[in-house]
């Protein structure tokens, strides 16, 4: 069985503009995390993610952490790590970039990012070789990915690729994805 210096839940967002519930993706990021965490396969837990709630204010890394201190035992709890970067971490990319200061500071060979696949797939495998080259980075699914899901990411890779400027292009389709996805019944915080 392979273990790893890190499991990484990637950062997500809220179910509801009126709730603090962690969104589906959030919600399986950290209950696959733990689990991993739990049976010895990862050492520590770094969580990424400063999207905020619109309404308590909380961000995601912060619910996640007190979720998790709960479920842990205190003994362990100091492997539980949140990315300092939260002037940055509000996309994927800012997430990546945060998880590689703690990456480097503990000095981490070999961690597990835990997200869906089509996430992985189209943005994370890619920008963790290009902003964390040094560390083997390896995914595990956290849950199934929706069609929906799917499709967004598909939509969104080509649009990525050809941007000399990513983030105003991130922002911009979160912004359009927003305006979408509440159509679909899928609510996004970020």
């Amino acid at each position: 069985m392979d273990t790893y210096d890190a499991v990484i839940i990637m950062g997500s967002g809220f179910s509801h503009p009126e709730s603090p519930v962690l969104d589906t993706s959030g919600k399986s990021r950290m209950d696959k995390a733990l689990k991993l965490f739990q049976k010895g396969i990862a050492t520590n837990i770094l969580i990424t993610g400063y999207a905020r709630h619109p309404k308590t204010l909380e961000s995601f890394h912060d619910r996640v952490g007190t979720f998790l201190s709960v479920y842990v035992d205190r003994e362990e709890r100091d492997r539980i790590y949140t990315s300092p970067g939260y002037r940055y971490s509000k996309t994927t990319r800012g997430n990546i970039l945060a998880a590689a200061d703690v990456i480097y500071e503990q000095g981490w060979k070999r961690v597990l990012v835990c997200t869906e696949k089509p996430h992985y797939i189209f943005r994370v495998r890619e920008l963790s070789e290009k902003l964390i080259p040094k560390v083997r980075v390896d995914f595990t699914e956290s849950r199934r990915a929706s069609l929906l899901y799917w499709i967004k990411e598909i939509l969104y890779f080509p649009i990525r690729k050809l941007s000399k400027d990513n983030e105003k292009i991130e922002d911009g389709l979160r912004n359009l994805w927003k305006k979408i996805s509440p159509k679909f019944g899928y609510f996004v915080s970020r």
